[in-house]
């Protein structure tokens, strides 16, 4: 498996939308689980915005990009995916296994 940083940043519609309370908690939902399956190893919210940095690992970028349309508001996100490697002149192991 491969590690990727990946960026997202949500536009939610302006307005009253009842729908978006019931995506919002399975959003919650579903980001646990991949949590829990170990797709996503780790979790930053950016301050003041919506938009999250996190640590994905999948087979390849599309493989990613796929577990990242199953969150019930990927369509109001723009996402940035960034393959990482261990950099050659780290003294620190890669934190989230192999790379």
């Amino acid at each position: 498996m491969r590690h990727f940083l990946v960026y997202t940043v949500a536009v939610l519609p302006e307005g009253d939308h009842p729908e978006l309370e019931a995506l919002r908690r399975g959003e919650v939902e579903r980001a646990h689980e991949l949590q829990r399956d170990g797709t996503v190893v780790a979790l930053w919210r950016e301050a003041g915005r919506l938009a999250s940095f996190g640590i994905w690992r999948g087979v390849d970028a599309g493989d990613v990009r796929a577990q990242i349309s199953s969150l019930p508001l990927h369509r109001y996100m723009t996402v940035t995916i960034t393959e990482l490697h261990r950099h050659p002149n780290s003294l620190d192991p890669f934190p989230f296994g192999e790379a």
